[in-house]
């Protein structure tokens, strides 16, 4: 939300923007940083953690794309009139 405090879209689209998000790509990458500058006992169940949250993730965010995607909509539309 803090990035699109300049920008030219609505506070409901920046909420749906921050929601939406980047997917756990992020986690990928701390976790591999992480497991590479140190060294964990159990790196596999760390791993199945954050790629089970990651499936998870992906599917809540997929169920929920098009409710997000008409609330848009039905906003912009409110604003256009």
């Amino acid at each position: 939300m803090a990035s699109l405090a300049r920008s030219r879209v609505s506070a409901a689209e920046r909420a749906t923007i921050s929601f939406f998000g980047v997917r756990g790509f992020g986690s990928v990458y701390y976790l591999a940083y992480g497991l590479d500058a140190a060294a964990f006992a159990r790196s596999d169940a760390l791993w199945a953690v954050v790629a089970t949250t990651m499936v998870i993730s992906i599917a809540v965010h997929g169920a929920s794309a098009s409710l997000a995607m008409d609330f848009i909509d039905r906003t912009v539309q409110r604003r256009s009139r």
